[in-house]
Order: C-alpha cells, then sequence, then structure tokens
C-alpha cells in the first residue's frame, strides 16, 4: 500500500495520524539527528487504511508494541515548507490519544521512512517550553479537558 503523500504542483499532500502519549506528566515524543524539533509518534496513512489501522501500524513501528488508541482529539492542518527545497506541505492530521502499559517497556529508537534514525524521549509536560516541538498546541491543549480541536497552521 502508499503512502497518502502526493505531489500536486509546487507542493505535496499529506494524510498523516499522530498518538498522544502522556504518563506521569511525560510527553512521549521522537526526535531524530536531522531535525532540531521533536515530534508526536506517527506518520504517513496508506492507501486503503483507516485513520485508526495506520497508527496501529505506525506504533509497532516505532515503539514496537500495538497500544490501545482511544478518541479521536484533535484534527490539524498544516501548510509548511520542508526540506532543503522549502518544499510547500498542506497536511491534515488526526491525533488520537493513546493508553500506554508501564509493564511493556517501549523500544527507544526506531528509523524514519527514509531509513534515518528516530530517538523516542519522554519530555516533562511542565517544561514543554523549553522544547522546539511540532505541532505547536501539544503544548498548550494537552492539558485541557475537551472533545474535539480543529487547528489551523499556517508557516508560508
Amino acid at each position: 500500500m502508499q503512502n497518502l503523500s502526493v505531489k500536486l504542483g509546487d507542493g505535496r499532500f499529506n494524510y498523516r495520524v499522530g498518538a498522544i502519549i502522556v504518563r506521569d506528566n511525560k510527553l512521549l515524543m521522537v526526535k531524530n539527528n536531522k531535525s532540531p524539533h521533536y515530534y508526536s509518534v506517527g506518520g504517513r496513512v496508506k492507501f486503503g487504511e483507516s485513520s485508526k489501522e495506520a497508527l496501529t501500524r505506525e506504533l509497532n513501528e516505532e515503539i514496537g508494541q500495538a497500544l490501545e488508541i482511544g478518541d479521536l482529539s484533535i484534527v490539524q492542518e498544516s501548510f509548511f515548507e520542508y526540506g532543503e527545497s522549502k518544499e510547500k506541505y498542506h497536511e491534515v492530521c488526526f491525533f488520537y490519544y493513546v493508553d500506554y502499559d508501564e509493564n511493556n517497556p517501549i523500544e527507544v529508537s526506531s528509523f524514519t521512512e527514509n531509513g534515518e534514525l528516530e530517538f523516542l524521549e519522554w519530555l516533562d509536560m511542565d517544561k514543554l517550553n523549553d522544547y522546539e516541538i511540532y505541532p505547536k498546541f501539544f503544548k498548550t491543549e494537552l492539558t485541557k479537558k475537551h472533545k474535539m480541536k480543529h487547528f489551523t497552521d499556517k508557516y508560508y
């Protein structure tokens, strides 16, 4: 199955899923050596997958286990430039809360689709402003109780 990442004219459209995993007031995020920022566990949806199926697959790939996926919490539309070429992206991402069982240790590293090593790290929720994090709303919205939120971020 092919990723739902489609080249369109001068840019690219991505359909993505992300996990919100919180334990002991810490948020699980991912970082790699090529990027200065942290990002959510998750990835692109493949053609024919539901968003929950895609997130289950991504959790297996990135942390080495399937976790219980909760309710859809946040939908984000992002418009940004990426890479040395500054290719423009239009991305839609569904974020789900995911339950983490502390008795099953997670893998601390995995590989991106481009074969780059990435690391998982628990960030203190009270110190998220000290980190460069995408999506940025993770710094303010994860501690609020709400049913569903929609965000649009434009960076170009």
